[in-house]
């Protein structure tokens, strides 16, 4: 599954509101490394070779060139590679120059024999990124992602997953899924899609949304949005929240006790209305205890 799958973290220098923490980068493989079987928080020694790896910088290589000339002398052996330790962005200019001799260094290898061209296509390259609390609630992401492997499957409905665990059950902002379509050669170019089919939250659900009052009693008039009418799956939670982020503190909604049905008439309204060009909302009302066909047959409004 991780194969197929992750997340994308937005740049450091570009950081949203709400985005404090920067998970460090702790070491750079310009190709995959096995770095579970080393130590030092997979920045270290091999478990499986009988030679000691070291930071590249103890071998006293700084710059592709000598990556290269380095790695072959170990004979392009993955496990005994020396890994660039000081590419994190707390070490300044050297921590610049080192993460570029990191990815530049896969250029190189590009041009060395036919083998190591193909490897280097094949074989992704590897950070070690320093582990952060369970319960951060602000990490950089600023997208999922999937491929489709012939292998190992597609990675959408993970991603999907991700995706809609990050905006409804933990309230982030929305993030869209990105597809990321691999070279088949090396003269291609990867792509990176976005598919509004492939989305399980909407950027946003509702283009406007306005009060409305009748015998004393108040109506949200809500216009779905092109992705609220569109998208294949309907969330009413992650739509309930947008509203209640939105109208939640107004006196409107306030005036009289919430009866905790948003959700419910959201659904009812996506699930059968869903090309009508506004919906009455009543956040008032309540829907304990009735089946959606009780619902429906109340309007949507029980």
């Amino acid at each position: 599954m991780s194969k197929i799958k992750g997340f994308v973290f937005q740049p450091y220098s570009y950081l949203k509101p709400g985005m404090q923490r920067t998970p460090q980068v702790l070491c750079s493989f310009p190709i995959d490394s096995w770095t579970n079987n080393r130590n030092d928080l997979g920045c270290g020694d091999h478990s499986e070779t009988v030679n000691l790896e070291t930071a590249c910088e103890l071998k006293n290589v700084h710059t592709a060139e000598q990556w290269v000339a380095d790695y072959l002398q170990v004979g392009a052996n993955h496990k005994e590679q020396c890994g660039f330790r000081h590419v994190s962005a707390r070490n300044g200019a050297d921590g610049v120059a080192q993460f570029y001799a990191s990815v530049r260094a896969r250029s190189l290898l590009m041009n060395e024999s036919a083998q190591l061209k193909k490897d280097t296509f094949e074989t992704q390259n590897e950070l070690r990124l320093a582990t952060w609390p369970d319960d951060s609630t602000s990490l950089p992401i600023m997208a999922f992602f999937y491929v489709e492997d012939p292998h190992f499957g597609s990675g959408l409905k993970f991603a999907q997953h991700d995706q809609q665990d990050w905006v409804v059950k933990t309230g982030h902002s929305y993030v869209p899924i990105i597809k990321i379509i691999y070279p088949p050669t090396i003269n291609d170019h990867a792509a990176f899609v976005f598919n509004p089919a492939d989305q399980v939250v909407c950027p946003k659900y509702f283009d406007t949304s306005t009060w409305s009052e009748k015998d004393g009693k108040w109506s949200l008039v809500v216009t779905p949005s092109a992705c609220g009418r569109t998208i294949g799956t309907f969330d009413s939670q992650a739509a309930s929240k947008e509203l209640m982020d939105l109208h939640g503190q107004d006196s409107q909604f306030k005036a009289l006790p919430s009866g905790d049905s948003l959700p419910v008439q959201i659904n009812c309204l996506a699930s059968n209305y869903r090309g009508k060009s506004r919906w009455y909302l009543e956040p008032w009302r309540s829907a304990r205890g009735l089946t959606e066909a009780q619902v429906l047959a109340a309007g949507c409004n029980p």
